[in-house]
């Protein structure tokens, strides 16, 4: 009796349709998750965020809350 009679007799066909249905609804609902999250700009706001440290950009006028900041 070798391995592969064995594991084809074992009935697992199952599993992998209830792991295609499970990745199917995981991707789906990513997908509409990150499209609804581009329509809102909460995706704009999170990419620019490993850029933004706080200080304005060089050569522009610092923001009234800056300036309290500072003082």
């Amino acid at each position: 009796m070798s391995l592969s009679t064995i594991m084809g007799n074992a009935g697992l066909s199952g599993y992998a349709i209830v792991a295609m249905i499970l990745f199917l609804a995981v991707f789906t609902s990513l997908m509409i998750r990150l499209w609804r999250q581009s329509r809102t700009g909460r995706l704009e706001e999170a990419g620019a965020m490993p850029l933004d440290d706080g200080r304005p950009a060089q050569g522009a006028e610092p923001s009234a809350a800056h300036r309290e900041e500072t003082r």
